[in-house]
Parts: structure tokens; C-alpha cells; sequence
């Protein structure tokens, strides 16, 4: 069921995105997530971050921690690719200069990328599609054989 969300869910979103949100391209060549843009949000208030969550159509994940000085644990919650696009377009009008500059550079590279209908293309073999970690399923099925024995 689809959720209205409205107005002003959309700006209480980009209020506490603009404070808040991490907006990033996964470059990490072993993360199966290389290549795709992200919104994050990573705070101590489950409420809050569930709130979120709910609003950008995605799961809530931890506690996580506590880390360093801070004595609370943390929850976070993500959007990736064309979500994440999709929600910068929507939100970009409310955000700051900063921000927008972000999204700008972000969006140009998600853009630019090159993908298939249901998905994006393989870096081992560019002319497949992607199936896991990067790989296409062949490679991904002997990547896996590798590395545990299966």
C-alpha cells in the first residue's frame, strides 16, 4: 500500500536530511553497493530515524555502538541508487546551497552511468548485467565457489 506522504512530511525530511544526512557515492571496489548513489541517516533517536525510514520506503537497521565518547547506540536507515535520485530530485528544492551541490554532482554521476532496464551493468563483463558484488551471475557463482568452498 502506498503511502501519501505529503507536503510536510517532505519538509520535515529535508530539515532533518539538511542536519543530518550523509549523501555519498559508494566507491569501495569489494562493496556490492560500488557504484551507487546514497542518502543515509544515522542517528540515536529510533523514533526518529524509523520516522524517516518510513517516509523514504526503506528498512531501519541497528542499534549500532555506542562508538568513541558517546554513550547511545544508533540506528540507521539508507536509500541507494535510483531511490536515492529520486528522493535528491524531490527534496533538492528545499535544501541548502551546500547540499544542492551535492546533489548536483551526484546526480550528474548516477546520470551518466550506464544500466539496463532491470539493473546495471557487470564491471567484470560490461556486457552483462549485474548480479552481485559487481559481478556478473557466472562470475559471481565462481567468486562465491572460491571463496567458501560451496
Amino acid at each position: 500500500i502506498a503511502m501519501s506522504i505529503g507536503i510536510k512530511n517532505i519538509a520535515w525530511l529535508a530539515g532533518l536530511l539538511e542536519g543530518e544526512g550523509t549523501f555519498r557515492m559508494w566507491r569501495n571496489a569489494g562493496s556490492a553497493y560500488k557504484g551507487s548513489i546514497s542518502l543515509a541517516l544515522q542517528m540515536s533517536d529510533r523514533d526518529i530515524v524509523a520516522r524517516a525510514a518510513e517516509l523514504l520506503g526503506v528498512k531501519i537497521w541497528g542499534p549500532h555502538g555506542p562508538y568513541g565518547q558517546s554513550k547511545l547506540q544508533t540506528w540507521q536507515c539508507a536509500a541507494m541508487g535510483s531511490k536515492a535520485a529520486g528522493w535528491m530530485m524531490t527534496l533538492y528544492p528545499l535544501m541548502g546551497s551546500r547540499r544542492k551541490l551535492k546533489f548536483n554532482e551526484l546526480l550528474n554521476i548516477w546520470k551518466s552511468q550506464r544500466v539496463v532496464i532491470d539493473g546495471r551493468m557487470a564491471n567484470c563483463h560490461p556486457d552483462r548485467k549485474h548480479s552481485h558484488h559487481g559481478m556478473c551471475k557466472p562470475c559471481a557463482r565462481k567468486h562465491r565457489y572460491i571463496t567458501t568452498g560451496c
